[in-house]
């Protein structure tokens, strides 16, 4: 009772400012308050003792020790020409300045300052001097004023019902002067790291996608396996990567990478004049300085990572280049391939050898010593490629690592580093094979789904005519078992439940032209193709370029934007939004995704008369025509309803130019389908 009274309450009130909806909010908060947290083994529950016992570890984390780190001299890194230099030095223009303003998301949470970038983008043309006046004084003297960088750190947490400090992911606000500040010299520093940053690494470098690196593992390890090459993985993770760099090995990194003295004064005063207070439930602590470590939330940090992440990098190429160390050789070429780095996660190939072993741990060690970047060997996972189970557990003893199993069957994304690179970065609706515009060059048909693989256009025959699909008798057939060869050449055998009506014969005649196009060759194996490249092979720059390709259809535009009216509630808008999209749990939809499995349940609830999808049931139901008539007469008008839901919406109101009129029929629309799919599942 109470779970179907919150639940009409949350579709009522859930988006609009009422006493419901901020109730809502202060229980979020209520779940995230810390009234008791564990320190370094000790459980503090009192609120004075918590803020003093929180600011007091994380002073201790970001005070740097007092001992000579090693260097990393006699290994080659690339380095800055003069000319590369002298674009980072010049000075800021007011337009640069406005592009890093404007680059900065408006509602962020607030640093020390009080102030968002809604704020500075509203008053630009009253404090635009100010802001250029700061930027001025900082080129010139390479100094920021106390307090200007000062900063909350608030803690999100990383698991549900977090009880220790470790549990909580330390995240700045940082005040919007230091942010414009740390924006433009970011700006200016990714365009260079190109050219001084190994291409071992995948992240934050332009012309470079963290896909390009999953491929090459994935192929690494695919030939490993069949050329039966005996070889290991070692996947490292750092512990607390951007908490613990030391700040003297960025400036060593900046020196021997070429940069200019001004530049790495820049960088220092940056990381220097900081300082943090800890928000424990909206309460700030003590502020305290800090000396090692770059911030979570500073647009400097990703690329400084970069530049650390390099001294590893150097040191695994001169391993290599040394002969201490043997990667994988993969290809005719006998290209090695020793280890890929994902920002803060680095993935190492090797042979499987004791030797291999005993350098990477030597290499690890190193880095560690002269960067300050610990190794989380508890979380690190050491894998096998033909290698014997003992041989394996003996050298993660070895290293003090786990033993893990290989994520790269890319038949089961699910569960594989394929999907989390894609869905993480694309979302989940292009995360499948068909959707990335891959496309099945059919050979004997075997293993391909004759109705819901799309191996004859560019949908699947299901989704293009559902009524035959409903009328198949080999609904889960491939396509070798939908057809003879007969004397050298195939033919297709079309089987129904029922014989069809007339207008059904119809579609059954376009589907048998679109299939014999298609000839099915036994013998010949399938192959996928890519329908974007001429030669039919993935590429990641091509579909990159696609993927940020704007919208070129600037009638789909006014209909997205018609779509999401502001006076809409948000819950009806996307509800619109999955009609348009054919989205929404339609009979029809849950009978192609296996739900409903009896056809005869297929029918729309409202009319009972045919299936029930969405241009059905909103459209071509008696019921639902009754309702639109209804509305024509009360606005003594007519119009037109088509046989599709999109095409309706394109025409719906525009019969009228008055732009507040227009928006109204938009209203009657969303309010009509709302009401139709009301009365459905009521």
């Amino acid at each position: 009772m109470w779970q179907q009274k919150s639940r009409k309450m949350w579709l009522r009130d859930g988006d609009a400012n009422t006493k419901f909806f901020h109730n809502c909010v202060k229980g979020r908060w209520r779940r995230n308050e810390i009234n008791s947290i564990q320190v370094n083994g000790k459980q503090i529950r009192e609120v004075g003792e918590l803020k003093v016992g929180v600011a007091k570890y994380f002073q201790d984390l970001f005070t740097e020790s007092n001992w000579l780190r090693p260097k990393l001299d006699g290994i080659n890194f690339k380095q800055l020409s003069h000319a590369d230099n002298e674009p980072l030095m010049a000075e800021f223009s007011e337009e640069e300045i406005k592009s890093a303003v404007w680059d900065c998301e408006p509602t962020k949470s607030p640093g020390p300052d009080g102030f968002n970038f809604k704020f500075i983008k509203a008053m630009w043309e009253d404090i635009k001097q100010d802001i250029i006046g700061y930027i001025q004084e900082f080129h010139d003297r390479g100094k920021i004023e106390k307090g200007a960088n000062a900063s909350f750190i608030v803690l999100i947490p990383k698991i549900e019902n977090p009880q220790r400090i470790e549990d909580y992911r330390p995240i700045s606000l940082i005040g919007v002067m230091y942010k414009i500040l740390a924006k433009l010299l970011a700006n200016r520093l990714r365009k260079v790291l190109d050219k001084i940053i190994g291409e071992q690494q995948m992240a934050f470098i332009k012309g470079r996608q963290l896909l390009d690196g999953v491929i090459i593992a994935n192929e690494v390890i695919e030939e490993a396996k069949r050329k039966k090459k005996n070889s290991f993985l070692l996947k490292v993770d750092f512990e607390k990567a951007y908490d613990n760099v030391c700040w003297d090995f960025i400036d060593y990194m900046l020196l021997i990478m070429g940069f200019t003295a001004t530049w790495r004064k820049w960088m220092k005063e940056c990381l220097q004049s900081s300082t943090v207070s800890i928000l424990i439930n909206g309460s700030p602590t003590r502020q305290f300085p800090v000396s090692k470590g770059i911030r979570q939330g500073d647009p400097l940090s990703p690329f400084l990572f970069l530049i650390v992440a390099e001294g590893l990098n150097g040191l695994m190429l001169s391993a290599v280049g040394k002969n201490l160390y043997k990667g994988v050789r993969i290809g005719n070429k006998e290209v090695t391939v020793s280890h890929l780095q994902f920002a803060d996660d680095t993935i190492f190939f090797g042979e499987a050898s004791k030797e291999n072993i005993q350098v990477i741990k030597c290499i690890l060690r190193t880095f560690e010593l002269a960067s300050g970047l610990k190794i989380n060997y508890g979380k690190s996972q050491l894998m096998g490629i033909g290698v014997e189970e003992d041989w394996k557990k003996r050298m993660a003893y070895t290293l003090h690592c786990k033993e893990g199993e290989l994520p790269v069957k890319l038949a089961n994304m699910e569960e594989g580093l394929w999907k989390s690179v894609i869905v993480g970065k694309y979302g989940a609706e292009r995360g499948h094979w068909l959707d990335w515009g891959f496309r099945l060059k059919i050979g004997e048909g075997r293993g391909v789904k004759f109705w819901w693989d799309s191996w004859c256009g560019e949908e699947c025959l299901a989704n293009k005519f559902p009524r035959l699909y409903l009328l198949s008798t080999g609904k889960g057939k491939e396509c070798h078992e939908m057809g003879n060869a007969e004397r050298a050449t195939w033919k297709w055998n079309l089987t129904w439940r029922r014989k069809l009506f007339e207008w059904e014969e119809e579609a059954a005649r376009e589907l048998k032209g679109m299939i014999e196009e298609v000839k099915i060759t036994p013998g010949c194996p399938n192959r996928w193709e890519w329908s974007h490249s001429k030669e039919g092979q993935y590429s990641t720059k091509i579909a990159y370029q696609r993927l940020s390709m704007p919208r070129k259809n600037p009638e789909e535009e006014k209909i997205f934007k018609r779509v999401w009216n502001p006076i809409v509630p948000s819950k009806v808008a996307a509800f619109n939004w999955k009609t348009l999209l054919d989205r929404i749990p339609t009979k029809l939809n849950l009978i192609k995704r296996g739900v409903i499995k009896d056809m005869a349940e297929g029918n729309c609830v409202l009319c009972e008369e045919e299936i029930e999808d969405a241009d059905h049931l909103f459209l071509k139901c008696r019921v639902a025509r009754r309702l639109w008539q209804a509305c024509a007469n009360w606005w003594g008008t007519n119009f037109t309803l088509h046989r599709d839901c999109w095409k309706t919406f394109q025409h719906f109101g525009t019969w009228t130019t008055k732009p507040h009129i227009s928006e109204g029929w938009d209203c009657i629309w969303n309010t009509v389908l709302w009401t139709i799919w009301m009365a459905r599942n009521g």
